[in-house]
């Protein structure tokens, strides 16, 4: 599952590797606290043990770290999933970079890198994303990565009901 692009390593999370994540999530409030509801550090570590501990009992489900090479930080967290149930769809869970780190390109690099690894190593003819529909910034950025939004539909998170807009990129024409 590694694979890397000019500036950035991706790899498989292991337990260890959950404390350094936890700068990525408390240095994005807004999209915790739209998501997940307020919270405070031990919140935000239950948060990501959650999420390893569903990737890692789930056949599908990967959870990786976005490591920057130069300077051998991470800066980022990627999931997805091969197939959802619902739609049977391959989806990207989660793309969230360290608040220092953004409006770098680095979420666009590990995006267009992953796109070019399931590329190579899959049959996926689409990928599919949800972004919550106050999050302007994000819809912005995924439509400039090709995804178009397809349907809303109200989902139920932790802080409450949301709706989700779901998007999709063609990866084989």
């Amino acid at each position: 599952m590694p694979f890397e692009t000019r500036r950035l390593q991706i790899d498989k999370v292991d337990t260890p590797d959950l404390v350094t994540l936890l700068p990525i999530y408390q240095s994005n409030p807004t999209y915790v606290n739209w998501t997940e509801g307020s919270l405070d550090e031990h919140g935000h570590l239950a948060i990501l043990q959650r999420d390893w501990q569903i990737a890692a009992s789930t056949s599908g489900q990967h959870l990786a770290a976005i490591r920057e090479k130069k300077e051998d930080k991470v800066i980022g967290i990627l999931e997805w999933y091969d197939e959802n149930p619902t739609d049977h769809y391959p989806w990207l869970g989660l793309l969230i970079i360290h608040g220092d780190e953004q409006r770098k390109g680095l979420g666009r690099e590990a995006t267009e890198g992953f796109i070019s690894y399931i590329k190579d190593t899959t049959t996926w003819r689409a990928l599919r994303i949800g972004v919550l529909e106050e999050n302007h910034l994000a819809q912005t950025f995924w439509q400039s990565l090709g995804f178009i939004p397809f349907e809303v539909v109200e989902k139920q998170f932790p802080a409450g009901l949301k709706r989700v807009i779901k998007m999709e990129r063609q990866i084989i024409s």
